[in-house]
């Protein structure tokens, strides 16, 4: 629980609210601490802002940037936001906390064994709606020149 966050825009405030203390918000100053949620401005974030989902403080116009130095995140606020640097790109929440897994699909049934049936009934095939104008017209002129000659 300590990991999970309500996000933006999910409250209306902008801030980003710790689910393990309903009244910690991550401080606008983008170094990850947390502080009582107040409603100020202060708090206030906006996410995704460049398509690349970066996390942009109101109250700088800074976005955080997540570096990994071996032992640790170094977390530090970037202005301006860069879309280019993947350190500031986020996925939040991850997929694994809100896509369920798939559900099975109940398999297709497979066709009987022996010859495939011809649509149709007579051995033709369906014929489209033109092709059946077009025959019928056909027809029509031949029994035409049959009561003519």
């Amino acid at each position: 629980p300590q990991q999970h966050f309500v996000l933006p825009p999910t409250n209306r405030t902008g801030a980003i609210r710790s689910r393990a203390s309903s009244r910690s918000c991550m401080d606008g100053d983008g170094d990850g601490s947390l502080v009582q949620c107040d409603g100020s401005r202060n708090l206030s974030w906006a996410m995704p802002v460049n398509g690349h989902g970066a996390l942009m403080s109101i109250r700088s116009g800074s976005c955080i940037a997540l570096r990994d130095t071996g032992k640790y995140f170094d977390v530090e606020l970037k202005s301006p936001c860069d879309p280019n640097d993947a350190a500031q790109h986020f996925l939040l929440p991850l997929p694994e906390m809100v896509v369920a897994p798939p559900t099975p699909r109940p398999p297709s049934p497979s066709p009987p064994p022996g010859p495939l049936p011809v649509p149709g009934g007579f051995g033709f095939p369906v014929l489209s709606l033109l092709d059946a104008v077009v025959l019928v017209l056909v027809v029509l002129v031949l029994v035409v020149l049959v009561l003519v000659v």
